[in-house]
């Protein structure tokens, strides 16, 4: 599974579906599929996204997303009987995963028959199935988004017990001198 992708802009792409495609270090170049609020960076620039492998009868794709965030919500979104990756897509392009969380929370199907491809029975079916399994708790530090997702992409390395525990702790410390991100925050673990 391919849990992230670091590298350079190559292109962008506004078209329906948007993508990105990054160059590696390695040489290779990976089209990922975003939605449309996706944070474009400008083609030579390095990037750094959350991706979801997705494979089907007929198609490899890889989605991308600006933090691990909108990546978990992806993959509940797509978890539940009926949703596939284009209408996870979507809800993502129309609602930021704090105004998702806020819609749930509400139990707005109203809004989230917006979603383009939804439809209300389709609302209600992710109503009924996200309810309780989103974290409905509105995390408002910065330090701490940051050091989830450091946490998510060490675990997609293989990190895990003592070592991760280890990492979280240097991330931690270097989080508590510097306002970083997590690219940043990464490299620092790495070298301590």
């Amino acid at each position: 599974m391919i849990s992230f992708i670091k590298g350079t802009v190559f292109r962008n792409s506004l078209s329906n579906p948007s993508f990105v495609e990054v160059e590696t270090n390695s040489g290779i170049g990976y089209r990922v599929i975003v939605h449309q609020r996706f944070d474009f960076k400008k083609e030579g620039e390095e990037i750094f996204l959350f991706t979801s492998y997705q494979v089907r009868k007929d198609s490899q794709i890889l989605y991308g997303f600006d933090n691990e965030e909108e990546s978990i919500l992806f993959e509940k979104l797509i978890a539940v009987s009926g949703i596939g990756p284009k209408i996870g897509m979507a809800v993502l392009s129309e609602y930021r995963s704090d105004q998702f969380r806020d819609i749930i929370l509400r139990s707005d199907v109203t809004a989230l028959s917006k979603v383009s491809g939804l439809g209300k029975k389709g609302a209600q079916k992710i109503m009924l199935e996200l309810v309780g399994k989103v974290n409905l708790e509105e995390d408002s530090e910065t330090e701490n988004e940051i050091l989830s997702d450091v946490k998510g992409a060490l675990q997609s390395l293989g990190y895990n017990g003592v070592p991760l525990k280890d990492a979280m702790k240097k991330a931690k410390d270097i989080c508590k001198d510097e306002n970083l991100r997590l690219e940043e925050v990464l490299k620092l673990v790495f070298k301590r």
